[in-house]
This record gives structure tokens, sequence and C-alpha cells, in this order.
């Protein structure tokens, strides 16, 4: 799958947007095709309206949008690594904190859908559902997009773990985060 978004501008101070979006299905299964396009057609509905939140809420976008990235090394494999992030339903088992109230669905393709209970730093729960897209071997990452609106602090977060073997000594994990503000 490929995509680009492209930013016309046009009279009047305003700007026309327009996503486009090419896939090649695993199968010719029409079910397949179907199903993609229809994916494709709510998460673009879900960006649009996000962008438009924020092209019209009065502020710049680096006054309401940020991003970091985190990086963090330890011995071990990046496999390893991975496997513990993409298996978020066993948390528990490893990150106690982290793992209560995880339900996680996984499609074909790596796609979850992934709900997780979270305590905030005063001790008030809430829970944040993501859409997770996955891909082991070589070169492992980890994509989501937590879905608007279910975050107390941001408007909007998505984030990408990625996964090497670092210098030969360990294993580099990195996820980028970017937030958008209300």
């Amino acid at each position: 799958m490929a995509g680009e978004w492209l930013f016309r501008e046009l009279p009047g101070g305003r700007t026309e947007l327009v996503l486009l979006h090419t896939f090649n299905a695993v199968d010719d299964e029409p079910e397949t095709a179907r199903w993609i396009t229809e994916a494709l057609d709510r998460n673009s509905t879900a960006e649009l309206a996000a962008l438009a939140g924020v092209a019209t809420s009065g502020h710049r976008v680096d006054e309401v949008v940020f991003s970091f990235t985190d990086t963090l090394e330890l011995p071990g494999r990046a496999a390893d690594a991975y496997s513990f992030v993409h298996r978020a339903d066993r948390w528990a088992e490893g990150a106690p904190a982290r793992g209560r109230g995880v339900q996680l669905v996984e499609s074909e393709g790596g796609v979850q859908d992934l709900r997780m209970e979270t305590v905030t730093a005063d001790g008030s729960t809430h829970t944040t559902r993501s859409t997770r897209i996955c891909r082991d071997g070589a070169d492992p990452l980890l994509d989501r997009l937590q879905a608007a609106g279910e975050a107390q602090a941001a408007a909007g977060h998505s984030g990408l773990w990625t996964f090497s073997e670092g210098d030969g000594s360990g294993r580099a994990i990195r996820h980028r985060h970017a937030h958008g503000g209300t």
C-alpha cells in the first residue's frame, strides 16, 4: 500500500486536500479488496476530520502538535523486544501496570485492535483504544494510532516503534510519538 496527501491552494485562502491511495491485495478475492477499501474510507474520513479540527482551531499547528522520540538500548535480541511489544495481551506477565484490562484482537496482515485500561498520574483510570500495524522480520516495526477523543490529554496520539540490533552488544528500541492537543 502507498499513498500521498496533495494540498492544493484555492482562492480565498482555502486549501483542498486530496488523499490518494494505491494497494494490491495479497489475494485476488473481491472481499479482501472491499475490506481494504472500506478501511481506507473510514481512516481517511477520520484523518480529514482530525486535520479540519486542527486547521479550524484558531491555533498554529506548531502550538497544538508536537513529537518526540524515545530511544532505549537493552541487552538481548531485537526480535524479543518486538515480541513483547507485539503481544500486548501478555503485558500483565511482564509489565503489570500496563497490562490491566488488555483486550487484543489481531486480524490477518498484523492489524491489531488494542483496548487497554491506563492509570494516570493522579490514579484515575481510562480506557484507550489503538489500531496497531505490526511487521516482524528483519526490520520489525509496530505503528499505532490511538483513537481520537479517548485520551484526556491529547486530541490524537500516534507512534512508531522500531527495533534494531544496535551496535552488536544489544538492541535499540525507538518509539516516536506524535501528539495533537486541544
